[in-house]
């Protein structure tokens, strides 16, 4: 399995995102979350994935809708995110440039948010907790980057944190996840692991042990 993922590193080349529609299920704890659907498309160098997610929190019901944006290398430019939880209403908007990251809106209580790149940290993403499209454009960003440690920044909670590819893991294959696929896992406090396809990039299951976390694909 590594010797698949650094033959593609290796190999230079810049993978796509397949367009299309996706839907994913979440497990917290062993019940069921929440739900999301993905929406991809390509515009020339841009790709952007549009996400509409729906579950419940402490029996609170919440929703998010996020479009988040990618440019050339699958290097993300502009993340907007429209949250609702109970009767509480807040958009946030992060701008990526090379080496930082600016965070505005109604959860930064009107005072922008500077993310600067940390070293080892080569790279910058943007991964919401509880929402599947920064985590569904990782694995292709890992291999267009070479697999570099990465910055993930998570917006509503005003954190950040760095990740690099723990090539000494060895997760079992969940229940269910093809047998072609590939994980790629990441260390740290909170470790996880993306099952994805390598023909395709698109994730299967992401688990986050920590949390007692799985998102899985729901395969129409």
């Amino acid at each position: 399995m590594l010797a698949t993922i650094l033959l593609a590193a290796l190999s230079g080349a810049v993978p796509t995102l397949t367009p299309g529609t996706y839907s994913y299920t979440a497990t917290y704890q062993g019940a069921q979350s929440g739900t999301s659907t993905l929406n991809v498309r390509r515009d020339g160098d841009t790709t952007t994935i549009q996400e509409n997610a729906n579950g419940t929190i402490n029996d609170m019901q919440v929703s998010g809708t996020v479009t988040l944006t990618l440019g050339a290398d699958l290097v993300p430019t502009v993340y907007d995110g429209s949250y609702d939880s109970g009767a509480a209403h807040s958009v946030i908007t992060v701008t990526v440039a090379k080496t930082a990251a600016t965070v505005t809106g109604t959860t930064t209580y009107g005072m922008p948010l500077n993310f600067p790149l940390k070293p080892p940290a080569r790279h910058m993403v943007v991964i919401e907790p509880g929402l599947m499209s920064g985590l569904f454009a990782l694995p292709a960003q890992m291999q267009a980057w070479q697999y570099d440690p990465i910055l993930a920044i998570a917006p509503s909670v005003a954190k950040s944190e760095n990740f690099e590819l723990d090539t000494t893991a060895k997760p079992q294959r969940p229940d269910g996840v093809p047998a072609p696929d590939t994980a790629i896992t990441f260390g740290g406090a909170l470790a996880f692991t993306i099952w994805y396809d390598p023909a395709t990039y698109v994730p299967d299951a992401v688990i986050v042990p920590s949390q007692n976390a799985v998102i899985t694909r729901v395969r129409q």
